[in-house]
């Protein structure tokens, strides 16, 4: 303002105006920035990331990189009771050892620990136990990883026994000398060293 000698002078005075919601207004800062205004209800919300992604609220669940254990077995599917060993051919996911077992229902007649070669396969010959008997039998390989479950592979084994003898037949033609034993015919009547008849006789093995 100016007086009347002309005079000049500046009066400052801050004013406070009331907002329409009963709330006061903040005036802006003298550095010339602007101000975000509050939101008008509810939580305040959050910026996303500078990085442009999207924030993971720990809903989704992450798989491993890690595959499954496995482990095969590879054997004959029969083989001779007398025999002394069943070959067994063993492929694993990893390294370590195999149980590897010979089962009959219940009972484990044969169990042997194999060790892997670093490539995860191993060639073993299974030792058949004394006196095993003809039947159906399984082969069973057990695999524990590390740090993880055992897994399991079987494979049936069929054993035989001694090949049954096939039924005899035997023949005599008119004039042939008869060798060495009992001369009677199945008549029950004696025709000597040369029968005059043909017979033939099938009995059991």
């Amino acid at each position: 303002m100016t007086d009347a000698a002309g005079n000049q002078a500046i009066a400052k005075r801050a004013i406070t105006v009331a907002a329409g919601g009963g709330g006061t207004s903040t005036p802006p800062p003298t550095g010339g920035g602007t101000t975000t205004p509050p939101p008008t209800g509810g939580a305040p919300t959050t910026p996303p990331p500078a990085g442009g992604g999207t924030s993971n609220d720990g809903d989704e669940s992450q798989s491993g990189d890690g595959e499954a254990p496995t482990v095969e077995l590879d054997a004959p599917r029969s083989a001779r009771a007398r025999a002394k060993s069943v070959p067994v051919e063993l492929t694993a996911s990893g390294t370590g050892r195999v149980q590897l077992a010979l089962v009959r229902g219940a009972r484990t007649l044969a169990r042997v620990t194999v060790r892997l070669d670093a490539d995860g396969t191993a060639d073993h010959r299974l030792k058949l136990p004394k006196g095993i008997t003809p039947g159906r039998y399984t082969l069973r390989a057990t695999y524990t990883p590390s740090g993880g479950r055992p897994i399991s592979a079987s494979r049936s084994l069929s054993l035989t026994g001694k090949p049954s003898a096939r039924r005899a037949s035997a023949s005599s033609l008119p004039g042939a000398a008869v060798a060495s034993g009992p001369r009677a015919l199945p008549d029950g009547r004696f025709h000597g060293a040369r029968p005059a008849r043909t017979f033939k006789f099938a009995g059991p093995a």
